[in-house]
């Protein structure tokens, strides 16, 4: 749907997103609290320390994962980079 080729840099923009989206949900295992709100988003990014709540409900930093291997909305979102997927990715060469 959307291509890493466009010429439109919003549409690889949202591509890159999708696959971040993507590869955060065939790595970590499935939400179990509620989706959070526009307004919680944007009050974790405003905060000071910048914290956030993970996937499980647990607090964690804005690229954070807790201790029972969730990682914080903003990931599963593709919205901060997955601090692991840089391990993955060198640890294939």
């Amino acid at each position: 749907m959307y291509s890493k080729e466009s010429a439109d840099p919003r549409v690889r923009q949202l591509a890159h997103i999708k696959q971040m989206q993507e590869l955060a949900r065939s790595r970590y295992p499935s939400p179990t609290s509620p989706e959070p709100s526009q307004g919680d988003i944007a009050a974790w990014c405003d905060a000071t320390p910048q914290d956030a709540m993970a996937t499980d409900g647990c607090h964690v930093d804005l690229d954070g994962v807790c201790s029972h291997g969730y990682p914080s909305w903003l990931i599963m979102y593709g919205l901060v980079a997955d601090p692991n997927q840089e391990l993955d990715s060198g640890s294939k060469q």
